[in-house]
């Protein structure tokens, strides 16, 4: 279309652009700073995150990309590169398929919800499937199935857009689960996929017919109150290239299950999630206590890719059922506990750190865990000779009492420490000063770096 065609058009873009050709002339990455400070709304961290988390921002992304060829290719691929869209209402969803065609090579990094049941699940997973093929260089896949959300419903009352927490046990219908199975054989070649919200016995049957050798990392938070020798078995044959996977603290699968499903893999990667620690999610199984078998599946899958593994998390408290006496682990790198309750135990402290002694560990986190007992600043005491090529230490969320050696203690008189809580005082366990203190001498001494941060405690708990 020419100017003259579109006069009310060109005469905009011109009053945009000729004040600001000094701006044009920028270099890319200069003139990217420039207008991602002066566009509203842009996200925190918006250089690992995804724009998509401001809708005022992608819209005047959109807006200005529509004027300015240069600013199209300069900020679409910043836009598109990572496309996180987890809120309840399909609207954005559905403009971002149906622009697939033209962005869809730019993505890289895909957060998807799909809320609703029946045709409106239907309609968006069919819709989904058939773009599949526009998203050629997709490599992370990340799918939340939301069968309770009213996918016409405001986005405005949702402050984030996250996953859900809480995967539902609803099974799925007929023609879901043949439209979900129609998906998964669609998918590109993807390196990562994650889920959520939803059944695995329902993921799994979608796997069946689907080819997925590409993938190396799998992220389930999906609910299981069976594992079936079924399901583990086509779930192997889904993911040969298998190398990293996490699944839910929740799951209590048998030495059979883990067997089958692990089969002729070589994980370098394991983690043992539990739901976020602000919602306090319960520890718990759907087996009996006295049929529970997580410790020993834990113990064979450990056993089973002990030349492999590299890193491994746990957050469980039932680490603590797991043997003192184990398979090394001689290639582990990387160990984290989180959420895990030591109840300022030395000898719960020694049943779980003794087996990975052998180990040598970079990276070491006692992360959220209550009542690490005092007596573990010992264990990074030099003489102990414990993980000599430890870099870094992680003991997030820990507690300390204010005492001496702190600098607020020094500098407070005698009379006004007296009002101070003691740890001894408190039901909570709280470090005192001075095994802290040692412990941070420890880590400088033998150059690791100590990550923590530390609640203080000064007269009030």
């Amino acid at each position: 279309m020419s100017s003259n065609e579109n006069p009310k058009g060109w005469q905009l873009g011109r009053e945009l652009v000729e004040p600001h050709k000094a701006l044009l002339c920028l270099p890319d990455e200069i003139l990217e700073a420039a207008i991602t400070e002066a566009l509203p709304g842009v996200p925190v961290d918006f250089r690992s995150n995804s724009l998509w988390d401001s809708m005022q921002y992608a819209n005047d992304v959109h807006s200005l990309s529509q004027i300015c060829r240069r600013v199209r290719r300069i900020l679409l691929p910043k836009l598109y590169r990572f496309v996180r869209l987890l809120k309840p209402n399909n609207k954005r969803r559905l403009s971002f398929l149906d622009l697939a065609p033209m962005h869809g090579h730019i993505c890289e990094k895909l957060a998807f919800r799909i809320p609703g049941a029946g045709a409106s699940f239907c309609t968006l997973v069919e819709l989904l499937r058939d773009r599949c093929k526009d998203f050629t260089n997709l490599r992370t896949l990340q799918l939340d199935l939301r069968f309770d959300d009213d996918p016409n419903s405001s986005d405005k009352r949702y402050e984030w857009s996250c996953v859900s927490v809480h995967p539902s046990h609803r099974k799925m219908t007929a023609r879901e689960l043949h439209c979900w199975k129609d998906l998964c054989s669609a998918l590109p070649r993807l390196s990562e996929l994650h889920l959520h919200g939803f059944l695995l016995s329902d993921a799994v049957a979608g796997f069946a017919k689907a080819e997925l050798p590409s993938i190396r990392t799998v992220g389930l938070s999906l609910a299981a109150p069976v594992l079936s020798v079924a399901t583990a078995s086509t779930f192997n044959r889904a993911f040969p290239g298998l190398v990293d996977i996490t699944f839910p603290r929740k799951w209590c699968p048998s030495p059979a299950w883990i067997s089958q499903a692990f089969a002729g893999r070589r994980l370098e990667q394991i983690v043992v999630n539990g739901g976020p620690l602000i919602l306090n999610d319960a520890d718990a199984h759907s087996c009996s206590v006295d049929g529970c078998n997580w410790a020993a599946s834990i113990e064979l899958l450990l056993e089973l890719n002990a030349l492999s593994l590299t890193s491994l998390t746990i957050s469980s408290d039932k680490c603590k059922e797991l043997a003192s006496e184990r398979s090394p682990l001689p290639y582990l790198t990387s160990l984290v506990f989180n959420d895990v309750n030591f109840a300022d135990d030395e000898a719960i402290l020694e049943r779980i750190l003794r087996p990975f002694l052998s180990s040598p560990l970079k990276h070491l986190g006692l992360d959220y865990c209550p009542d690490v007992p005092e007596a573990f600043c010992h264990w990074l005491d030099p003489k102990s000779g414990n993980w000599p090529g430890l870099e870094t230490l992680s003991l997030e969320n820990s507690e300390t009492a204010v005492g001496p050696g702190d600098d607020l203690w020094d500098e407070e008189d005698p009379e006004a420490r007296e009002t101070w809580d003691r740890a001894e005082d408190n039901d909570d366990v709280y470090w005192r000063s001075h095994s802290r203190i040692a412990l941070e001498a420890f880590c400088h001494k033998r150059g690791i770096k100590f990550t923590s941060e530390w609640y203080w405690f000064e007269g009030y708990g």
